[in-house]
């Protein structure tokens, strides 16, 4: 192999890899459902990818396109998720979030996420199958947290507060 031929190759081999660590991360849009609004909140995450300069965490964002038009969000029963590609299930379960692997002799096989002085409201599983978002409000009604979970480590990656008592929840990308 000539010093040009594995040039190439090594370049081609860093593009592959750069293109999968940008598709790696991802971008999520989240409606949020408020108790006594008729607009929902929109969410954007983004997922922060190690050693990489880029936009990454979660703010409150306005889409026209969903803001815009008004949406009810009774509070309604959530019963569990199951993860698209079959591998996790998601639930409330009293004050905290249950998720569970499905798959055998994965580790961990259980975690159960509580936040002090929260109460988990709904939840939202993203299309991928590699996060879900969870909507949790405090006892007054006043305040309220959307955690991003990672499925595959089981933990919380981001957070963010937010007004209001959080009634519903939907991934819309």
């Amino acid at each position: 192999m000539t010093g040009a031929v594995r040039a190439a190759a090594i370049a081609g081999a860093l593009l592959s890899f750069v293109a999968a660590a940008s598709r790696a991360q991802g971008r999520y849009r989240v409606a949020i459902g408020i108790v006594g609004e008729s607009k929902p909140l929109v969410a954007e995450f983004r997922v922060c990818v190690p050693a990489e300069t880029s936009d990454c965490g979660s703010w409150l964002v306005r889409t026209p396109s969903v803001d815009d038009s008004p949406v009810i969000t009774p509070v309604v029963e959530v019963g569990p998720l199951r993860s698209l590609d079959g591998r996790d299930s998601i639930s409330i379960d009293g004050d905290a979030i249950v998720i569970r692997s499905l798959v055998r002799g994965a580790t961990p096989a259980r975690n159960a996420i509580r936040r002090t002085a929260l109460m988990p409201r709904a939840i939202a599983l993203a299309s991928d199958s590699r996060y879900v978002f969870v909507a949790f409000a405090d006892a007054n009604g006043e305040s309220g947290v959307i955690d991003m979970i990672e499925l595959e480590s089981m933990a919380v990656i981001d957070t963010l507060p937010i007004r209001g008592r959080p009634a519903g929840i939907a991934v819309l990308r």
